[in-house]
């Protein structure tokens, strides 16, 4: 409010317009800063939604290479041996095993003992390649190719023999176990 040279109030309407311009101005900084924090969390959402899905991936890759790392393994140890001592991988094979496939196994061994020390049979294994073909969660199957070098009474000079083999692994208690093995 202004006066007037005869003391006269006079309503001075100035400021009234400046005041709403400042509100107004001061209005569209404060919904571009909301817009602004409202972005920045969605992004910050995005994000953490995008490590979730890494850390995810990395799980299941690092899941699946223990899974193929196991069955190349059980390929050799499973394919090794040396008629003067048959049980040698035995217990190697019931950790890396559910407990009712290394009782096959066992039954296995036990089965063809007779046959393999009478021939001095003996065998080395490498694995060649190994692949997951199929991996969930708790299952995992995985394809062997591995060769074996064998020795006995008929061929003193030895032979290899070239196996295909698919593994049925099992997740218990964070680790693969191997459930079944399928030669081809």
């Amino acid at each position: 409010m202004a006066h007037d040279d005869t003391g006269t109030a006079v309503l001075d309407k100035t400021p009234v317009a400046e005041s709403a311009t400042v509100e107004r101005r001061s209005s569209k900084p404060r919904g571009l800063v909301v817009a602004l924090v409202l972005s920045i969390n969605a992004l910050l959402v995005m994000l953490a939604a995008l490590v979730v899905v890494l850390v995810d991936y990395r799980t299941d890759e690092q899941a699946e290479q223990e899974a193929v790392a196991l069955a190349r393994e059980y390929a050799v140890v499973m394919s090794t041996f040396d008629y003067q001592n048959l049980d040698a991988n035995r217990e190697r094979i019931a950790e890396m095993s559910t407990p009712a496939f290394a009782e096959r196994y066992g039954s296995m061994v036990d089965a063809l003992r007779e046959l393999v020390t009478e021939g001095q049979g003996s065998a080395e294994a490498q694995a060649l390649h190994a692949a997951t073909e199929h991996t969930d969660g708790d299952t995992a199957t995985v394809l062997v190719f591995a060769d074996q070098n064998a020795t006995n009474v008929s061929t003193p000079d030895g032979g290899t023999s070239r196996f295909r083999m698919v593994f049925s692994l099992v997740r218990i208690d964070d680790r693969w176990l191997v459930d079944n093995v399928e030669t081809l």
